[in-house]
């Protein structure tokens, strides 16, 4: 998500300003499996985006098959990390568009 609307660049320099996109929850479902040296595809969608916070859909393949491997769901924060202050992740985001 971040690599499309900023340039790892930009993000290394978001981070070292002292901004952090926190994991706050993770949910995983795991349909099937993937071993050692299997490539994956992730699929990702915006549920929802909140005042802090910002809910990932994440379905994760096994590239050779496209078999779904597993489904995600994780909520991230952003935040000040020397303050520990959420942002408003909108204010936020809409400063790189």
């Amino acid at each position: 998500f971040m690599n499309n609307i900023l340039s790892p660049k930009r993000i290394e320099d978001t981070v070292h300003e002292g901004t952090v996109f926190g994991v706050k929850k993770v949910e995983i479902t795991y349909e099937g499996s993937a071993k050692f040296g299997d490539y994956v595809i992730v699929e990702t969608q915006i549920k929802k985006i909140g005042t802090s916070s910002i809910t990932f859909q994440h379905e994760i393949f096994r590239e050779f098959d496209m078999v779904l491997i597993a489904k995600v769901e994780c909520v991230r924060l952003a935040m000040e990390l020397k303050t520990n202050k959420l942002l408003n992740v909108i204010d936020f985001f809409t400063s790189y568009l």
